[in-house]
């Protein structure tokens, strides 16, 4: 990225706020929770299954099934994420690079604005969809890798 583009990037970057979740790809979640609860205490394991017509991922509608492990460490959520079918961000990023730290997540009031705030500033949006409690959420790809490689946009049930 050029430095005219940078700076372009960081004029348009978007107010956030403060992350509420920090999120690890893994491949086997009962591994990643006997290494981590140690670190942030007591996961709670689920399973989560996104159907048909819920979930776009690089332009393609899956059905995805999903464990995850979830646990508050002070004001952040830490998430795992295994993938048990299907096609997710956190495939390719176990894939590519193991496990390890893959997005942050920002609470919003307005998914639509704020994905085309960061996408001005050079992210791409790769992943949107509804949650099974009705949220609404994107994921978007980093123009540059430094650090997370996404950031996880959650518009919640109003």
């Amino acid at each position: 990225m050029s430095s005219d583009a940078r700076s372009a990037a960081l004029e348009a970057r978007p107010g956030l706020g403060p992350p509420d979740q920090i999120s690890f790809a893994v491949a086997d979640i009962a591994e990643a929770v006997s290494l981590l609860e140690p670190l942030f205490g007591r996961f709670d394991v689920r399973e989560s299954v996104l159907a048909p017509g819920t979930v776009v991922y690089r332009g393609q509608e899956e059905e995805i099934r999903l464990r995850l492990g979830t646990c508050q460490s002070g004001s952040i959520e830490i998430e795992l994420v295994e993938v048990l079918a299907g096609d997710w961000p956190t495939v390719d990023h176990v894939g590519r690079h193991g496990p390890g730290l893959h997005h942050v997540r920002f609470v919003v009031t307005d998914l639509d604005a704020e994905s085309a705030q960061m996408q001005a500033a050079g992210f791409r949006e790769v992943l949107r969809g509804v949650s099974p409690r009705g949220s609404q959420f994107a994921y978007l790809e980093a123009p540059e890798v430094v650090g997370p490689s996404m950031v996880e946009l959650l518009q919640p049930l109003r």
